[in-house]
């Protein structure tokens, strides 16, 4: 095993130092700390109501984010116990491999529930509404042509929810300061899977999507400069332990996303393995199946997950995912250790999963591609969503150009404030009272204020307040 330095890579450092004061009896370590503020952090409990990939559904089965980042989160601490309880991993670090292991899984868990925190209602969609918006629509090119910034016009333009789920716990849970949940830096490191706030690019792995807004890039610096990510080329490598999270997140969303297919009665376990093994069997030569996954010569998904009946029954569809959850958790880890090295370094450009050589978590991608996301009520749920979005940009961002004071009562305070702050408009120390300076707030954070608003709704919230404001029913 690569030994990482993880007195460098995992200390108890903050944005800026806590404020919280300790009871004689707390005995909880700085990563403890983080994964508590987590889960009390409003905008996780919002993520309940917020789609995964059904949306509105009023079904009780599906995955909502919040669910799905539960169990991100639970899966992400299984690779950390996996990696901390090798052998190797305890002959390398000896009498610290214990105290390692329990900062480690911890660091994971926190960074796997918030994942998904930033990400819009209405699921995966409303990021592109998002950016099509401000690219494509009248309205939104008017207000991206007054910004002179060319990154600043790429946070609306390549709007993503990882780079606003890092504005939601460095800024916007509000507590006084531009601090947000102040987490540890390890935890945002692990959090963050496109470490940049500039121009996209294929040529590394981190820089595949627009990760951090302008408004979070002195942030991503410190972290970057904490833990030495700058590379030669003058790119940002990821901190090691994301790439775990990331793998949680996709062995999650994968098999779960089929589950719920499955519970919902639009797929069966049938069709679903059948589906899975034409796709190995046309992507993977026979050389690397084991004997005891074969029927007839062919790879049988049902003969490697010990799988003797396909009936549609529950106790049938747990096994099935609990089957694949293994293999994919397995190649997850195996690439991890194999390539530890690599990631350390920044040379390795790839996802843990892209290492099967079964292919597995692509057969299931195929699977939703093909069965899952062109289903009727998806795509009209889509499409409900697309409208209630335009519609509230619509219907904020001339009222907030045009600094109409009543749509600062509307807004949530903790925003105003934060947005306020940033502008150098407030200071909490300073000012007894906070008041509205909205004429003198900048174009970019006018648009950031609306943008981080919405981003934020619950799918009912958004589907009321588009409502409200638009003075009809949907």
């Amino acid at each position: 095993m690569y030994p990482l330095d993880l007195e460098k890579l995992i200390p108890a450092k903050r944005l800026r130092t806590s404020r919280a004061v300790r009871s004689k009896s707390d005995h909880r370590h700085e990563f403890e700390s983080d994964a508590s503020r987590a889960t009390f952090c409003a905008a996780v409990r919002r993520m309940h109501d917020k789609t995964q990939v059904f949306p509105l559904t009023t079904g009780d089965y599906v995955h909502t984010r919040l669910t799905h980042s539960q169990e991100v989160q639970q899966i992400a601490q299984s690779l950390g116990v996996s990696f901390c309880r090798s052998d190797e991993f305890r002959e390398v670090y000896k009498d610290n491999a214990h105290k390692y292991e329990t900062q480690i899984c911890t660091i994971l868990g926190t960074a796997g529930l918030l994942h998904d925190v930033g990400n819009p209602p209405f699921g995966h969609c409303a990021e592109e509404v998002i950016s099509d918006y401000f690219a494509k629509s009248n309205l939104g090119s008017q207000y991206i042509a007054l910004l002179q910034n060319e990154d600043e016009k790429l946070d609306f333009l390549n709007f993503d929810g990882n780079a606003e789920g890092f504005r939601v716990i460095t800024k916007l849970q509000y507590l006084g300061d531009t601090y947000g949940l102040n987490l540890s830096l390890p935890v945002l490191g692990s959090y963050l899977k496109y470490p940049n706030y500039s121009k996209c690019s294929k040529k590394y792995i981190g820089l595949k999507k627009h990760g951090v807004f302008t408004s979070e890039s002195k942030y991503l610096e410190e972290i970057a400069n904490t833990f030495n990510l700058h590379t030669e080329d003058g790119r940002i490598k990821r901190y090691p332990f994301s790439f775990l999270v990331e793998a949680a997140d996709t062995i999650c969303y994968r098999t779960m996303d089929v589950e719920d297919g499955l519970s919902m009665g639009w797929l069966s376990l049938d069709e679903v393995c059948t589906d899975i093994n034409a796709y190995v069997n046309d992507h993977v030569e026979a050389k690397c199946f084991e004997p005891e996954w074969l029927e007839k010569g062919k790879f049988s998904i049902q003969k490697m997950l010990h799988l003797e009946d396909t009936t549609n029954l529950p106790e049938n569809y747990v096994k099935f995912r609990v089957g694949l959850v293994r293999h994919l958790v397995e190649v997850a880890f195996k690439n991890f250790v194999e390539n530890l090295d690599k990631i350390d370094s920044g040379e390795y450009s790839h996802e843990l999963l892209d290492g099967d050589t079964l292919h597995i978590e692509e057969a299931l991608k195929s699977v939703e591609i093909s069965k899952l996301f062109c289903l009727k009520d998806v795509v009209m749920a889509e499409m409900t969503g697309s409208s209630v979005i335009k519609g509230l940009l619509d219907l904020t961002l001339p009222r907030i150009f045009a600094n109409d004071r009543r749509l600062e009562t509307i807004l949530p305070q903790s925003m105003l404030r934060a947005v306020h702050e940033e502008c150098g408009l407030y200071n909490p120390k300073e000012d007894k009272e906070f008041k509205t300076q909205m004429d003198k707030v900048s174009p970019y954070y006018k648009l950031r204020l609306i943008v981080d608003w919405i981003a934020g709704m619950t799918d009912q919230y958004a589907v009321h307040m588009f409502r409200k404001l638009n003075g009809t029913n949907l």
